[in-house]
């Protein structure tokens, strides 16, 4: 394993909860302008250029009102801001707003950032709410096409062929919505809604429910179980096409996403990370061992391994790649070259004046030929594996 170096990295004045987000060949930071002014700035991905930035009006950097929330399309045409009540969107090339909507028009408003940051599925831009559990903007023109009736907050939100699953923030009962309509179409008792690191495009599949010590595989449309299986303390869960792989403390192991049938296993002991590094490979890290391996049948060469703690986690999975902590939080870029499986630790050991040696990594995200990430000491970065 190598320690990357950064090919380009700025420093940037930053409120207490930035965030950065990459859309297409630009990077997009919340930061403080001259004489602090709340900004949304762009800069060229190639080397780290300052391509505009713009202020920031309807939007309080670190403010009570919580963070702003930042997402980008697919497409890495367009970007979204959210706080509180207040929805905007910022074409990627200019910096101009597009849209910007308060809702609703009149008090009482909603109130978004609380629940966590929007989740893009198609044309709708998803938010979840204190006040109506799951709220639908168009993403085109921020006309709101649904809210729903059920007051309450969401604790998640997940987009599966369609339909949008919601966690209910205090009972965790767990209700699915047509994504169309907003009309809900199916309700069960809650459990602890399991995350999956998909293959990226890849939006179809089960949503995973943890409760009562098992493992419930439920049909997006109808909330049906399709099947079930014991849950270890400790679980994660990938998915590739019509293989979902589950690592718990008991071993990897995989299975037909839409039988749970058995198709491999891995035996091992400790917390493991799975995520995928593209359609058919699978990144597996356990702590006596790393691989990259053929999702059908589990084979591929070891490396390694790390150590694995419980608050290690998967941060990004986009096409070349993976980002994982190890090692009590080490970020590491997993990625596949002619050679075989290669990793790179992101993170500046520079020695500075009046900075400490390591800077964690706050924020990280997978480009087309490395990463960007974003450190505890404010500097945004650009990695090229």
């Amino acid at each position: 394993m190598t320690a990357a170096k950064p090919r380009w990295r700025i420093t940037l004045q930053t409120p207490p909860s930035p965030r950065i987000a990459v859309a297409g060949d630009s990077v997009l930071a919340t930061c403080y302008g001259h004489g602090r002014i709340d900004t949304l700035a762009c800069y060229a991905l190639a080397d780290g250029e300052l391509r505009w930035q713009v202020e920031l009006a309807d939007f309080i950097l670190g403010d009570g009102l919580g963070g702003v929330e930042l997402v980008t399309d697919r497409e890495g045409d367009a970007a979204y801001l959210v706080q509180d009540a207040t929805v905007a969107a910022f074409a990627v090339a200019t910096g101009a707003q597009r849209w910007r909507v308060r809702i609703p028009a009149e008090p009482p408003f909603e109130s978004f950032t609380i629940a966590g940051a929007p989740v893009i599925a198609g044309t709708r831009l998803l938010l979840r709410s204190r006040r109506s559990r799951l709220v639908a903007l168009d993403r085109r023109d921020g006309a709101i096409r649904f809210a729903t009736d059920d007051r309450e907050a969401a604790y998640d939100v997940v987009a599966l062929a369609g339909v949008a699953v919601t966690r209910s923030l205090e009972g965790s009962e767990v209700r699915g919505h047509d994504l169309a309509t907003g009309a809900r179409l199916w309700q069960r008792p809650g459990g602890d809604g399991l995350a999956v690191a998909r293959a990226p495009g890849d939006d179809d599949g089960v949503y995973l429910l943890r409760a009562g010590g098992e493992l419930l595989a439920l049909e997006p449309w109808t909330g049906a179980v399709r099947w079930r299986a014991p849950a270890a303390a400790t679980l994660r869960a990938a998915q590739i096409g019509p293989i979902l792989v589950l690592a718990g403390d008991d071993g990897v192991r995989a299975v037909d996403a839409a039988t749970g049938a058995p198709r491999w296993q891995v035996p091992g002991r400790g917390p493991a990370l799975v995520a995928p590094l593209d359609g058919t490979t699978l990144l597996m890290v356990r702590a006596d061992v790393t691989r990259a391996l053929d999702v059908a049948t589990g084979a591929g060469a070891d490396h390694p391994g790390h150590r694995v703690g419980e608050h290690d986690r998967v941060i990004d999975v986009r096409p070349g790649g993976a980002i994982v902590t190890t090692d009590d939080g080490v970020a590491r870029l997993c990625s596949l070259t002619r050679d075989g499986l290669r990793e790179q630790r992101l993170g500046d050991d520079a020695v500075r004046p009046g900075a400490p040696a390591i800077h964690g990594v706050l924020q990280a995200i997978v480009t087309a030929d490395g990463a960007v990430t974003l450190d505890t000491a404010r500097d945004l970065a650009r990695f090229v594996r």
